[in-house]
């Protein structure tokens, strides 16, 4: 089974001021620390969602590329879930890689490594007394995950546990699980620096 990454390009973000998959993270754009992070493991990419400028970004990479009008389905991350999986020739397997969480690579990489096959996964971590879940990290077989999003309905996360996925815990730094806001953006960039006042940010969910 050879193993293939996702990555969710996503749409324009308000709150940004700019396009998201673009915006600089650690000297690099978001995407490209995902690409280059899958790439580097030996894996398969695929990137959903591909406008112009991301696809100039995105240039000379070994990768697979799907303009974001040929995505299928209704709007939002399904859309690119769905045409990253109709360009995936098997049932292999597939790891979900969101592009506004470069902070997390890392961790769901090892955590992914340590939980091993089977099923499907999805990574949930502990904010206050809320437990959050991470679908658009989840991970397994390609027949699965296609079953899980077409046969149920309502949020992502629902039809993953529906369809009887593994939740894992991991850890997600200051409590922010994808970069939404320049505030955001900082605090990730500091911690990785050394810079600043240890700061947490608590979302109600």
């Amino acid at each position: 089974m050879e193993q293939y990454a996702i990555v969710i390009c996503g749409g324009l973000s308000r709150r940004m001021e700019s396009d998201k998959a673009l915006i600089e993270y650690n000297g690099n754009p978001m995407i490209i620390h995902h690409v280059q992070a899958f790439l580097e493991r030996g894996w398969n990419v695929v990137v959903a969602g591909v406008n112009e400028r991301r696809l100039n970004h995105l240039k000379g990479m070994n990768i697979t590329t799907i303009p974001i009008e040929n995505e299928r389905g209704r709007r939002g991350p399904v859309r690119g879930i769905l045409s990253g999986l109709g360009v995936i020739p098997n049932n292999e397997w597939i790891q979900l890689s969101p592009c506004d969480a470069p902070h997390l690579i890392d961790t769901i990489m090892m955590s992914s490594e340590i939980g091993g096959r089977g099923g499907i996964r999805m990574p949930i971590w502990k904010d206050g007394d809320e437990w959050c879940c991470e679908p658009l990290w989840a991970s397994g077989p390609k027949d699965m995950l296609l079953r899980a999003i077409l046969e149920y309905e309502g949020p992502l996360y629902k039809r993953f546990r529906k369809a009887g996925c593994t939740e894992q815990k991991i850890s997600v730094p200051h409590h922010i699980s994808s970069l939404n806001t320049k505030k955001e953006l900082g605090i990730i960039e500091n911690a990785i620096t050394g810079v600043g006042e240890d700061q947490s940010i608590h979302r109600e969910m």
